[in-house]
């Protein structure tokens, strides 16, 4: 079977490596302000953030509309991986933003240590890995 050069990797790999620089630098933003838009559930996860931290754990949180049962339909992964962050520095805009590197953080050394069966040179790995990290 024909094996395609490493070469014709590195190319697609900087276009992504660009792009998923550019998708972090504009991420960074709810650093300074709240995020208010519609493209994305930042809020929403940062508003149930906040009622885990108020409320508990599948308690009654009256803050939204007449009153939510906290994380009663969303799956609490997240939460209790940011959760200690957020006790930490009591800033739920930091915590999100430190908590979407940690994710991207441990994304990497999940592909970096468990792609030597599958792939032998480093190329394929970093674009695999961009790939997942950008679109996912």
């Amino acid at each position: 079977m024909r094996k395609f050069p490493d070469r014709w990797l590195y190319f697609p790999i900087l276009v992504l490596f660009i792009h998923f620089l550019y998708r972090l630098i504009d991420q960074s933003k709810i650093l300074r302000i709240f995020p208010l838009d519609y493209t994305n559930d930042w809020v929403s996860y940062m508003a149930h953030l906040t009622f885990l931290d108020k409320c508990g754990y599948s308690n009654l949180c009256p803050n939204w509309y007449n009153g939510i049962v906290t994380l009663k339909f969303s799956p609490p992964g997240w939460y209790f991986f940011t959760w200690p962050l957020h006790q930490l520095t009591n800033n739920v805009l930091f915590t999100s933003f430190i908590s979407l590197l940690l994710m991207f953080f441990i994304g990497f050394v999940f592909f970096y240590f468990f792609d030597t069966p599958i792939f032998v040179v480093v190329s394929p790995f970093t674009i695999l890995f961009i790939i997942f990290e950008v679109y996912f």
